[in-house]
């Protein structure tokens, strides 16, 4: 559940806080491990992979992926400008989600947002919806007024969901090098989007992999990842 906090009828940015079923990454849990996570070195992958795990030199995806230019957008992105210490509550909610939004894109990129309307509807339990624009592309997010709330409150708690899911391909590329490079000869994805609306926590279509020699010597092996996302970022689910 957010929180903000009205001081003597205008409206400052208080203390935001997680929790409230999940309200800061929509649907809660972690998503699936990506193939780094599922090991702590290169033989370890391909021990734990096993014969009907792996694609034996399987067809490498066309592009490889390198280290990111940038640093990755982190959890709580910058985005600028900030609103104003009067700023209504409409305008510093939308702010939120653009952050949100970009932190579920993985990769910086340029945002905008409104609210059905033209303002979040302050009354207990209600439910307002927004939109953030990212690139060329809409995520809808519900915004909604926490049961507790009253008329003239000091804080005013509201709860966020994503109705889909972002993919950019900047950001599937910057999350399979940061979970994986330092456990990968090699790691390629498809073809993708610069940016894509997807459902969450399921299967885009999406494919990249990770190339790693044998620990015997014997020669190297593919995995292949599903590309998933959830309101966390980019996550890989392995293929079988």
């Amino acid at each position: 559940m957010r929180h903000i906090r009205t001081v003597t009828a205008i409206l400052a940015v208080g203390l935001l806080t997680v929790g409230c079923g999940g309200s800061e990454d929509g649907n809660g849990g972690s998503g699936t491990q990506s193939s780094a996570e599922a090991g702590n070195s290169k033989s370890d992958q391909s021990d734990q992979s096993g014969e009907s795990g792996r694609a034996e030199e399987g067809e490498r995806l066309p592009v490889v992926v390198e280290s990111p230019a940038g640093e990755p957008v982190g959890t709580s992105p910058t985005i600028s400008p900030s609103p104003a210490r009067d700023a209504d509550f409409t305008e510093k909610v939308i702010h939120e989600l653009r952050k949100r939004t970009v932190r579920m894109a993985g990769a910086m990129g340029s945002t905008s947002g409104s609210c059905e309307g033209g303002e979040i509807t302050l009354k207990a339990k209600a439910a307002t919806e927004c939109t953030v624009a990212y690139a060329d592309v809409e995520i809808p997010w519900t915004v909604t007024i926490s049961d507790s709330y009253k008329e003239g409150s000091f804080f005013i708690q509201y709860n966020a969901e994503p109705g889909k899911g972002l993919l950019t391909g900047e950001g599937v590329r910057a999350k399979l090098w940061e979970d994986n490079h330092r456990y990968s000869e090699e790691m390629r994805c498809e073809e993708l989007p610069e940016a894509e609306v997807v459902d969450l926590d399921a299967d885009t279509g999406h494919k990249c992999q990770i190339v790693n020699k044998r620990s015997d010597g014997s020669g190297e092996y593919t995995v292949d990842m599903a590309v998933k996302v959830n309101p966390r970022g980019p996550s890989f689910d392995r293929l079988r």
